[in-house]
């Protein structure tokens, strides 16, 4: 295969292992957050997953490689668990800013900061100055930075192209805005906008003027993704500005649902039972595990899934109310099912151990159920986690951690 001369191969991923034998030229070969040179006679080996690109770094000669793939599909479903069990946390920040675009996108926002504030991320929510929009308008077109045009204005792309795609790439997004982003790119033309979209963008940069080392998020309407997906990142490199750290374009399927469309009333019944049983049997005392059922552990492997799930769907490159409320009316499903199938071992004196575990993974239950409801569904998270007997606020848990035993419970 061969890369033209400054030719970069599109960054990419997937299942099979790869490994790059470099033949002729010289490159710059990036796996992931490594990056490296490469000429004749190096061989790269890349596991599945990775993210990597292959550039030709010769102005005049080509680079010509070997690509061999070959597919292991045990080792990379292994993989790939391995990368979604850590994708929702590996971005790490002490201060957030969100941007509210719209209102209509304000209970979004307000859904995503009670996560961050859960991840014990200081954050801070600002709607768009749209009263400052215009002032900031003059100033770019003063300075160049954006032309008037004949239906509009426009950003010129030259020299700025290829950065812009760069920090969009970085930037945690939808798969339907990066589409649509890179879609507004490829044509090799200036950035062609409407006013209002310019004013739009305006008013969102003026919240960001002091952002300091906090990391940017701004939410918005679907419809307004060439405002905010390209013009104003474009707006901030132009400017020497920090672009945003995540866009969240809320449409049909990501928007806060009702919050009475998760089945509260199936997980207060749930819990209540639950807390009679710890009363009679523990004296309100939680228990901490003893022996468990191949049943109890495939409980368990549910609770870390959903728990997983949920985090992602709070992320902004993955943003989905909706489907947050959808794992929850699962756990609480799946909770009322182990209870049914696990609840014997309690007539039983000698699988007494078990019984403790099945008592123990229910109060995981409750824990999970509370923690991840807590950004969509406050109310009904508080009343649990109050229920369960915590006099904090519920944080967020990656790694799954049972109640410890001896742990004294609410008695309702």
């Amino acid at each position: 295969m061969i890369l033209e001369p400054g030719q970069t191969a599109r960054s990419h991923k997937h299942q099979e292992h790869e490994a790059f034998v470099i033949t002729r030229g010289r490159g710059r070969m990036r796996v992931d957050d490594e990056t490296r040179e490469v000429t004749a006679g190096d061989v790269v080996f890349i596991q599945p997953w990775s993210t990597h690109e292959l550039t030709n770094l010769d102005d005049q000669g080509e680079l010509h490689f070997i690509d061999l793939c070959w597919e292991k599909m045990e080792e990379a479903v292994a993989l790939n668990e391995e990368v979604l069990s850590t994708a929702a946390s590996n971005v790490e920040v002490s201060r957030a800013l969100i941007t509210v675009a719209s209102p209509s996108v304000a209970g979004d926002a307000g859904v995503h900061s009670r996560y961050l504030a859960q991840r014990g991320v200081e954050t801070s929510v600002a709607d768009a100055a749209a009263e400052r929009a215009r002032e900031i308008v003059e100033r770019l077109l003063d300075g160049g930075v954006v032309v008037s045009a004949q239906d509009g204005v426009s950003l010129p792309l030259e020299g700025l192209r290829d950065a812009l795609k760069a920090r969009l790439a970085e930037t945690r997004m939808s798969a339907r805005l990066r589409a649509s982003c890179e879609g507004a790119l490829s044509d090799g033309s200036d950035l062609n906008v409407s006013r209002q979209d310019l004013e739009q963008a305006a008013a969102c940069l003026a919240t960001a003027e002091n952002l300091g080392e906090a990391s940017w998020t701004v939410f918005f309407d679907a419809g307004d993704a060439l405002a905010y997906g390209v013009l104003l990142p474009g707006l901030c490199l132009a400017t020497g500005s920090e672009g945003p750290a995540a866009l969240v374009d809320v449409g049909p399927g990501t928007q806060e649902p009702d919050a009475e469309s998760t089945d509260t009333a199936a997980g207060f019944a749930w819990f209540d039972d639950f807390r009679q049983r710890v009363s009679a049997d523990f004296d309100g005392s939680l228990p901490s595990t003893g022996a468990w059922t191949d049943g109890q552990q495939r409980f368990f492997h549910t609770l870390t899934r959903l728990n997983r799930e949920v985090a992602e769907a709070y992320e902004p490159g993955a943003y989905s109310p909706s489907r947050v409320r959808r794992a929850l009316d699962e756990l609480i499903l799946k909770a009322r099912e182990f209870t049914a199938d696990e609840s014997h071992w309690r007539e039983l004196p000698t699988r007494f151990e078990e019984w403790r575990t099945t008592v123990a993974l229910e109060a995981l239950a409750a824990k999970t159920l509370a923690r991840l409801a807590a950004p969509l569904v406050p109310e009904f998270a508080q009343q649990l986690w109050s229920g369960l007997g915590f006099d904090t606020e519920p944080g967020w848990e990656d790694v799954l951690v049972f109640v410890p035993g001896g742990h004294k419970i609410s008695s309702g």
